[in-house]
């Protein structure tokens, strides 16, 4: 009886190592969505970028990083600005 006791202990263990890491996986991925739609203010978007705010402006008027408008206020997605810096950042 004690042996069909422990095999069921460490049946149960496992499976709930598997669905913790399943759900370890499942946030961290969460996380990174939910950064990826992060908005950035117009000088956090300069200091990334390494550019001026002028630059900046004349990206926005060109459709190179298109800013959304919130309360009357510019923001950058953030999944834009890490597109830039991937591609090297060769704009406009």
């Amino acid at each position: 009886m004690d042996v069909i006791f422990q095999t069921m202990r460490d049946l149960i263990k496992t499976e709930c190592r598997a669905i913790f890491a399943e759900l370890r996986a499942e946030q961290k991925a969460q996380a990174e969505q939910k950064a990826k739609e992060m908005l950035l203010t117009p000088t956090e978007v300069c200091e990334q970028l390494r550019i001026s705010e002028v630059t900046l402006w004349r990206w926005s008027k060109a459709e190179y990083l298109t800013p959304l408008y919130i309360g009357g206020k510019r923001r950058y997605k953030a999944s834009d600005v890490q597109a830039i810096i991937e591609k090297g950042g060769a704009g406009c």
